[in-house]
C-alpha cells in the first residue's frame, strides 16, 4: 500500500537513497518518489491519503467513502452490510472510490458466497483478486 502513495516532487530530495553494487563502484543516488515503509510517517501517511480519498469523494461515492472513514484500519478494510444486496452494491463502489486515488482491493473474505463472486466479477480485482475462504482471517496480523 505504501508505494501506492506518491510523495510530493519538491520532497523527493529528502528521501534519497546511496547506493553502490561493490566498495569500488561508484556511489549512485535514487530519490524515492513513494512512501518507504519502514520510515516514521509511513503508516501515518498512508491513512492520511486514504481517509482525504474518501473526503473528496464523498458527494460521489457516499456509502464507499463512510466505509472508509469508518472501518479502515492501515491497509484493511472491513466492513458488512445489513443485507446482501446492499453488500453487492458496496463492493464495485468501495473498489471505484480505491482505483480513483490508485489503490486497488485484492483480498476479499465474506461468510456469504455470492459476495465473494461479486468480488471477483468485478472489472478492478479481475487480475489480482484472491479470495479467502476461511472460518477465520487475520486482520492486522492478529487472528
Amino acid at each position: 500500500m505504501y508505494r501506492q502513495v506518491n510523495i510530493e516532487i519538491e520532497d523527493r530530495n529528502f528521501q534519497k537513497i546511496l547506493w553502490r553494487d561493490n566498495p569500488s563502484s561508484p556511489i549512485k543516488t535514487y530519490r524515492l518518489c513513494t512512501v518507504t515503509y519502514g520510515t516514521a510517517s509511513d503508516s501515518y501517511l498512508a491513512t492520511r491519503v486514504l481517509k482525504q480519498l474518501a473526503i473528496d469523494e464523498r458527494s460521489n461515492l457516499p456509502k464507499a467513502s463512510e466505509v472508509l472513514l469508518r472501518n479502515c484500519y492501515v491497509d484493511d478494510v472491513l466492513f458488512g452490510a445489513d443485507t446482501l444486496e446492499e453488500a453487492e452494491k458496496l463492493i464495485p463502489e468501495l473498489q471505484e472510490l480505491l482505483c480513483s486515488g490508485g489503490f486497488k482491493l485484492h483480498k476479499w473474505c465474506s461468510n456469504e458466497k455470492s459476495v465473494l463472486e461479486r468480488a471477483i466479477k468485478t472489472e478492478n480485482s479481475k487480475n489480482s483478486c484472491e479470495i479467502i475462504d476461511a472460518k477465520s482471517i487475520k486482520i492486522l496480523g492478529l487472528e
